[in-house]
């Protein structure tokens, strides 16, 4: 039997939001971020030498919206030429270039700067790791992260890198297989196999808007 402090916490890494759980007491918690809100948006803004995660990104939005990168896990382990990057970035308010095939995103703060997609998902995960060490009190290594299930393995992959970048140790990157909207709620089932018990875990965050 694993001790609470070797549990591994789930991520929903999300494209516009995300959260972060732990399981204990027989049930899932989910982890406030530092304003109290279970849910933290999935966007990073660069300002002079300055970087903005989550919630502190809502004074930056609209000063400099070229440096406000969102919605990046459209993009992650993507194909620069794919038809549906193209789209998207076509959309973006900031500039996705081609970097050999792969998609990368130009900052211009205190100079031009350059970011892969898995970069700017670690700094989501950073952050979010960062909450969850502040509510647990204790060192987060080991995660779960969710995925959808169209994800491909070079997206899942990207996904894992992005992790081991934000210093985690990701043990298991699962398909997300159900959601239901109900009563203002987002329910989120989701399962795995916990490596130590080999026991199947059901996962049920309940997002309360």
């Amino acid at each position: 039997m694993e001790k609470f402090e070797d549990l591994p916490i789930g991520i929903d890494l999300g494209t516009t939001f995300s959260c972060i759980g732990v399981y204990r007491n027989a049930a899932v918690e989910i982890i406030p971020n530092e304003k109290g809100d279970r849910t933290t948006p999935s966007i990073v803004s660069f300002l002079d030498d300055q970087i903005y995660v989550g919630e502190q990104t809502e004074y930056k939005r609209l000063k400099e919206p070229r440096n406000k990168v969102y919605a990046v896990k459209r993009i992650i382990g993507r194909n620069f030429e794919d038809k549906e990057v193209q789209e998207d970035i076509n959309k973006f308010t900031y500039i996705v270039k081609n970097n050999n095939g792969n998609p990368q995103i130009e900052i211009n703060s205190n100079g031009i700067k350059h970011y892969s997609p898995e970069e700017i998902s670690a700094k989501v995960l950073a952050k979010l790791k960062q909450s969850a060490e502040s509510f647990l009190q204790r060192t987060i290594k080991k995660v779960v992260i969710t995925v959808p299930a169209y994800f491909t393995e070079r997206q899942k992959k990207a996904t894992k890198n992005a992790g081991e970048i934000a210093g985690l140790d990701v043990i298991k990157i699962i398909n997300l297989y159900k959601i239901f909207i109900k009563k203002k709620n987002l329910i989120i089932f989701f399962k795995f196999k916990k490596l130590m018990s080999q026991q199947l875990l059901h996962w049920l965050m309940d997002l309360e808007k």
